[in-house]
Parts: C-alpha cells; sequence; structure tokens
C-alpha cells in the first residue's frame, strides 16, 4: 500500500478531514508505482465519482435494479483492486418511487465530518427526475436521505439531473446540474448556483452557464458536467448525445469564472469512441497527487447498450495538460502507472 500512504499525504493538502502529521502518510523515496489496467471496475458502474480519504479512494456510481439503488465501493490495496460495491443508499425518503434503477450519478463531498450525496430520482408525484441529497457520517455510508421533496427540480424544464459539487480556491462551493430537457423534448442547459459553506442550503438563484447543444455530434443533449479550475481558467468537462449508444462522447469548455459563460472548445468530439471503450462519458474529476485524471464508463465495443447485454465499467484515465488544453491518455487499456507521492 506505499501508493496510498503517498498520495494521501499529497492529496490531504487540498482535503479537509485528513490526519495532519501522519508519519505513516509521509512520501517514501523509491515507492513503486500501482498500475491501472482499464477498466478498473469491470461491472456495470456507471456515472462514476471517485473521491480520495485517509484511508484510500472511495467510488460511488449509478444503481443497479436488484441490487443497489446507489453504489459503493473502495479501494485501500491499489486502484486496481476495489471492494463488491454496496448499497450506499439502502432506505429512500416517500416522495421516491419503491423500484430500483431510478437513482443515478452520484456526487459526494465532505463538509465539518459530514459526507453529502447529492444524487438524481424519480418524483413520483410529477415523474420528473430530480435531485435529492443525502447525508452520511463515513464515506462509504450509509447515506440517509430524511427530505419530504427534491432538494432541486425544475419541472418547466424537464426536471434536474447530473449533480457536480465544485469546490473552488477560495472555499466557495457551487453546485451544477442539467435541465432534463431531453425528456420532454426541450434543449438541455447546465446550470449553476452557490452552495452555503454548509454544502446543503442553496444561495441566490440558479444561473444559466451558457452551455447547450450546438453541435451535431452531440445530439439531442449535453450532460454530466465536472469542473477543475486550472489557475484563472475553469475547465467543465461534459457528455452528450445517447448514452446507451456508441455516439455518446465527452466534450469541454472553459470560463472565466464559475458560474461562466462556459465556451463550449468541442466542435467535435473531445473523447469519443475507441476499439476498445465505445461511448465513453459519465466523467469526474480525479485529483491523485499532483495530477489528474478522469473516472467515466464505456461499454464494451461488442456489447454496446443493456439491451445488448451490456454493462457500462469504469475507467480511469490521466489527463495531460497541453498548455490550457485537457488531453485525456485515453481511453487506454495499457497500464499506466499511479503516481506515489
Amino acid at each position: 500500500m506505499r501508493w496510498l500512504t503517498a498520495l494521501v499525504a499529497a492529496t490531504c493538502l487540498v482535503l479537509s478531514g485528513c490526519a495532519d502529521d501522519d508519519p505513516a502518510a509521509a512520501p517514501q523515496d523509491g515507492a513503486d508505482k500501482a498500475a491501472v489496467v482499464n477498466p478498473v471496475i469491470e461491472t456495470d458502474f456507471a456515472d462514476p465519482d471517485v473521491v480520495v480519504t485517509a484511508d484510500g479512494l472511495v467510488a460511488y456510481a449509478t444503481g443497479v435494479p436488484g441490487s443497489s439503488s446507489i453504489q459503493v465501493t473502495q479501494s485501500d490495496e491499489d486502484p486496481d483492486t476495489w471492494s463488491d460495491p454496496a448499497d450506499a443508499l439502502p432506505e429512500r425518503p416517500d416522495w421516491q418511487p419503491l423500484q430500483q434503477g431510478l437513482t443515478w450519478a452520484p456526487d459526494v463531498i465532505e463538509r465539518d465530518g459530514t459526507w453529502w450525496m447529492y444524487y438524481v430520482a424519480r418524483e413520483t408525484a410529477s415523474g420528473h427526475q430530480c435531485l435529492s441529497r443525502a447525508a452520511g457520517q463515513a464515506p462509504t455510508g450509509p447515506f440517509v436521505d430524511d427530505s419530504e421533496k427534491p432538494f432541486l427540480c425544475q419541472h418547466d424544464l424537464g426536471g434536474s439531473i447530473d449533480p457536480e459539487v465544485f469546490a473552488d480556491d477560495d472555499g466557495s462551493l457551487w453546485l451544477y446540474w442539467k435541465n432534463d430537457g431531453n425528456a420532454i423534448g426541450v434543449d438541455t442547459t447546465i446550470w449553476v448556483q452557490r452552495l452555503d459553506d454548509d454544502g446543503v442550503t442553496l444561495v441566490g438563484k440558479p444561473r444559466d452557464t451558457g452551455l447547450r447543444q450546438t453541435h451535431a455530434w452531440q445530439g439531442a443533449l449535453v450532460e454530466a458536467p465536472a469542473v477543475i479550475r486550472r489557475g484563472k481558467a475553469y475547465v467543465m468537462f461534459y457528455s452528450a448525445n445517447d448514452y446507451g449508444s456508441a455516439d455518446y462522447a465527452m466534450g469541454y469548455a472553459v470560463a472565466s469564472s464559475p458560474q461562466g459563460p462556459f465556451v463550449d472548445q468541442s466542435t467535435e468530439p473531445w473523447v469519443r469512441s475507441t476499439s476498445e471503450a465505445a461511448g465513453p462519458g459519465g466523467q469526474a474529476v480525479v485529483t491523485l497527487g499532483d495530477e489528474t485524471w478522469l473516472a467515466y464508463h464505456a461499454w464494451d465495443p461488442d456489447k454496446v447498450g443493456y439491451a445488448a447485454g451490456g454493462e457500462r465499467s469504469m475507467w480511469l484515465d490521466r489527463i495531460r495538460w497541453d498548455g490550457d488544453v485537457p488531453v485525456l491518455e485515453g481511453p487506454s487499456a495499457t497500464p499506466l502507472a499511479v503516481p506515489s507521492g
């Protein structure tokens, strides 16, 4: 686990809740680099979110009907070894239907010792997918949602999905999401609203970031925002097109403010299907040491779509920065070294 202690030491500089001056977390000279071999999770693990904790990596994903509402797994040995996925949200509030398969795209943050999970759920009364949130006392849960109604839902725009909480360098928190316009035949837009320091209270009003489907490759939608700051610039990675097809792909946009406007840089897909991974998307930014990585899902090219018996497995690839331009070193099935410090 030498890779893990060194990685935690480097990453704890930007995370709350990590122990200070832990001798076990000090980088070790000559430590071997662990290798990532994609897909790192071969079972269905769609719309992944990965957080770094004092005990290793924890990953969350869209639920699997019959076994979980929201999946959670952890890696405390190497980034290629994960525990069997468990249900992070074993009970759900009354405003959601009983059946599974309608809870999607979790995003998790920690504030003052509480782990908050934003996720997508169906509201029975309206039939729309909406945002909700649940609290856990540990990163692996169980998470408890005591809400009586959705946390946020744009009913007139088809609902709201794909939450992303971004923490800026000044400590401010921003919630991004997509209005589910393709569900009712209207445009999709990525929205943003400030969160209070507690991580669960909305401040002000939602704002249109300016990012919506404008290119042919995007089909009827943009979704799954994931934001990172690079110097004075804000980079938003996003997915577009039909998630159940090989046309699903990723793009990115940039802005000078977390509120936008975000200017789309992808007249063509930034990352598209390859012979090894079909329909890559549903991404989340992961900081490993001083490197930027991307967790995302993809189909086996021979089994694209659930009707074909496919699964959206989780991939993990490094982002290389060519100045301000991100370059994903993947999708790659070649072993990749993880930073040891």
